[in-house]
């Protein structure tokens, strides 16, 4: 099996036979159970992934990923504990090295190849489209020769698994006011700044359970946080983050 690795795709790859720009609509599933549906739209050079608009979501519960080809960098929203936060991200695409499989599926009338990669600790498997020349996109994947249309991850508690269904053509250049909204007047922090301020939210409320009276003395409780990515192990991985009294 073939080893792509994605910076040299970033650099390698062509995307100027599209000329139009994409709107995608995705079924987004948690352990087979949909859960709600997303929207990618692709540009050129960017990406946007974010909630549906009907999607019955509160703007403060809302998230988004833009991907900047230009740039090579990742913003994204990510929501901890109620708490806002909005992350500039130059690490992304040394996560990404992809290999190629030998499954072959049609989606949304569009003929599939497969890849898997282990994104920051899970396992995902996916269907791109090589006739949907990008290397953008859905949510923070990057770096196959073409769009990706369906993604599963193997691993995680719980499985996430997302399906395109429909496939729209908007007009070339769109994307500069969506972007330009999403990221106005935001204060990004970088991708090991969050990391560590996802912990310390997390060790609070481990902290709170253990002094807030609820945990007998003697007694013990874990933690364990279901994420699309690993950012704090100790809570997503095994039996999760142990909280002793």
């Amino acid at each position: 099996m073939k080893k792509l690795l994605a910076f040299i795709l970033f650099l390698g790859l062509s995307i100027s036979g599209r000329s139009q720009d994409i709107q995608v609509k995705y079924q987004f599933y948690l352990n087979d159970s949909l859960y709600y549906d997303k929207m990618l739209y692709l540009g050129t050079d960017t990406s946007v992934w974010q909630d549906y608009e009907e999607t019955k979501l509160p703007n403060k519960e809302r998230t988004f990923v833009i991907n900047n080809l230009k740039t090579n960098t990742q913003y994204s929203k990510h929501i901890v504990m109620m708490r806002e936060n909005f992350i500039s991200d130059t690490t992304f695409l040394a996560h990404q090295n992809w290999t190629l499989t030998p499954e072959t599926k049609t989606l949304v009338g569009q003929p599939c190849n497969s890849a898997e990669t282990v994104f920051r600790e899970v396992r995902y498997k996916v269907f791109y489209a090589p006739n949907i020349p990008t290397q953008l996109g859905p949510w923070k994947f990057a770096g196959l020769p073409g769009l990706i249309l369906e993604a599963r991850s193997l691993e995680s508690v719980p499985l996430y698994h997302f399906v395109a269904t429909e496939i729209t053509n908007q007009a070339a250049g769109g994307l500069t006011g969506l972007v330009n909204k999403l990221t106005k007047d935001k204060k990004w922090i970088s991708w090991d700044e969050y990391k560590i301020i996802f912990k310390k939210i997390i060790d609070n409320v481990a902290n709170k359970i253990k002094s807030g009276g609820s945990l007998p003395v003697g007694a013990s409780t874990r933690i364990k946080l279901g994420m699309m990515e690993i950012i704090y192990p100790e809570a997503q991985t095994g039996e999760g983050l142990l909280i002793q009294n």
